[in-house]
């Protein structure tokens, strides 16, 4: 396997923030009270990750200049 040129840079990626609110979603959503979580809509919940997720896709594969 091997890493991308500038893989220090990690950190920095805006697609690298993304996917770690995806990770830290469904941990952070149970913590909340009910009172907080009715605040969204039933109906859109599944589609917040999916649109979490590509977000960090076309992220992540767009050129984009210093951050």
């Amino acid at each position: 396997m091997k890493l991308v040129p500038d893989a220090r840079n990690w950190w920095t990626w805006a697609s690298t923030w993304v996917f770690a609110v995806l990770a830290a979603l469904m941990p952070a959503w149970q913590a909340l009270p009910p009172e907080v979580q009715e605040m969204i809509p039933e109906a859109w919940r599944p589609y917040l990750v999916s649109v979490l997720a590509v977000t960090g896709i076309v992220l992540r594969v767009t050129k984009r200049g210093p951050v």
